[in-house]
């Protein structure tokens, strides 16, 4: 029975089914159900799941579950699959919330034009500097500690913004989703 000790959980794979690194979404259902989830969900072919997690034996802080699943997933993925990815885990609440604080309006841009960045942990200190020193222009983005927000006027594929928002500038894994993929993953965790 569903209960706030086994909450539903967005999983996010970073660079899966890109640059090399083969899953398919059948083997990521499986690797989650491994682990006890049910109910799990997968969308699109870029590592994206909603799931049920099992029953927690004491309850976690939202933060302690997501390092917790983070890392557990991960861990699976490379013993099941065989692949080594980085894992970000939000809650739909944290997902709808992140959605909600977007700067700019989608219905000023294509909403597939608009991107959210999800963060593995909280921002490095020197990170909003280092960003702040390179001219993106005529993208944008706006910085929370887990979350950044991004607007591309051509797409990804050759700005200057989306080459900069890496693990090693930022300090942290990130995964980033258009504006729609994020809207269709909260209504399946709905």
């Amino acid at each position: 029975m569903p209960s706030a000790h086994n909450p539903r959980m967005v999983v996010l794979l970073r660079g899966v089914n890109v640059g090399g690194v083969r899953l398919t979404m059948a083997d990521f259902k499986a690797a989650l159900e491994t682990l006890g989830c049910t109910e799990v969900v997968t969308y699109i072919a870029s590592g994206n799941a909603v799931a049920r997690t099992p029953p927690a034996a004491k309850p976690l802080t939202a933060s302690a579950a997501a390092a917790h699943w983070q890392t557990t997933i991960a861990a699976t993925l490379v013993e099941h699959c065989g692949i080594d990815v980085s894992v970000v885990v939000r809650s739909p609440v944290e997902l709808h919330d992140a959605l909600s604080t977007t700067p700019w309006p989608a219905d000023d841009h294509p909403p597939k034009l608009l991107h959210l960045g999800f963060l593995q942990s909280e921002l490095h200190p020197d990170a909003e500097a280092r960003l702040a020193s390179t001219d993106v222009r005529p993208d944008a983005y706006w910085l929370t500690p887990r979350t950044i927000y991004q607007r591309y006027e051509s797409g990804m594929a050759r700005s200057r913004l989306a080459t900069l928002l890496t693990e090693r500038l930022l300090g942290t894994p990130i995964t980033t989703r258009n504006v729609l993929t994020v809207q269709k993953l909260i209504e399946l965790a709905s």
